[in-house]
């Protein structure tokens, strides 16, 4: 499990640093995607919820918003030659994010989906939900996205911002939803 958490702490390294994405990185990047479009770190779904999460789901929406922020890159920068692979590749990822509504697992599923939306708005989610084209592009992934959104922003109105245990996710869902 130690070396799957380095590889999943290197990915959060390339998209605290995307930007920066270039030549080898990106081709190797783009070579890992699976035919399903995710970036799992494992061969398989079936092992246990818990391992699913973390090595299957999360590095997927690492991969799918490195992809998000490449899309949106090449679409300000008008780099229409490679905008159409991203696009497909970015849907292939994004459709293969929606597997779980960016839950965890057990009781730490609430602030797993925290964790997830994080993942997101650091690939330019806010940027990526006002462009042009991404309900028609990205069908799954934006009904689940702004159906997440709108739940956390519903349990920020009313203070329903405990999880399992007690814990208090006030600040987190209020970075989340910008205030």
């Amino acid at each position: 499990m130690g070396a799957l958490k380095k590889m999943r702490e290197a990915m959060t390294a390339l998209l605290d640093n995307a930007d920066a994405i270039g030549g080898l990185v990106w081709d190797e990047l783009l070579a890992f995607q699976d035919s399903d479009g995710s970036f799992k770190l494992l061969d398989s779904y079936k092992v246990e919820s818990d391992a699913r999460v973390d090595f299957c789901h999360v590095p997927t929406y690492i991969g799918a918003a490195i992809l998000m922020r490449r899309w949106l890159d090449l679409k300000r920068d008008g780099k229409s030659a490679d905008e159409e692979d991203t696009r497909k590749r970015l849907a292939a990822a994004l459709k293969a994010s929606c597997h779980r509504n960016l839950r965890g697992h057990g009781f730490d599923d609430f602030p797993r989906q925290l964790d997830a939306l994080d993942i997101f708005i650091k690939g330019g989610l806010k940027a990526f939900l006002e462009t042009e084209n991404v309900p028609e592009f990205f069908p799954e992934f934006y009904k689940m996205v702004t159906a997440v959104i709108i739940g956390v922003s519903t349990q920020l109105h009313n203070n329903d911002c405990k999880g399992a245990w007690n814990g208090d996710y006030k600040e987190r869902m209020q970075k989340i939803m910008g205030n």
